[in-house]
């Protein structure tokens, strides 16, 4: 009889030690999963953040273009306002040539010629 006695007493303090650990590991899976939470709600507010900022990125750079092609637009009705604005300078005749009288040209020709005649 002492034997089961004994028996008995070891199963008892064996199922104690069991469950501590049960216990402790129970105390450890609730502590992970409430830090798993924890982390995981903290995952979902920067993924919102994220796709927040990725949508005000996106409305920005669409304003930004708009704002770009407006800048081009004003900068081309300037150019085309100042080129109506400025006069252009009348253009000035430019002298004329008096036409050549045929009877000078030749008596100029003549005269070179007996230039060079009398030289040589």
């Amino acid at each position: 009889m002492e034997e089961h006695v004994v028996v008995l007493n070891e199963l008892r303090l064996r199922i104690q030690e069991l469950s501590q650990l049960l216990n402790q590991r129970q105390a450890t899976s609730q502590r992970l999963l409430q830090k798993y939470e924890e982390l995981r709600a903290k995952y979902l507010e920067q993924k919102q953040q994220i796709q927040a900022l990725s949508e005000q990125k996106r409305k920005l750079v669409i304003e930004s273009e708009a704002l770009e092609a407006t800048a081009r637009f004003v900068e081309f009705e300037l150019a085309v306002a100042s080129s109506k604005q400025k006069p252009t300078p009348p253009k000035q005749a430019s002298p004329k040539k008096k036409k050549s009288d045929g009877r000078a040209k030749r008596k100029n020709q003549k005269n070179i010629i007996a230039k060079t005649k009398k030289t040589k």
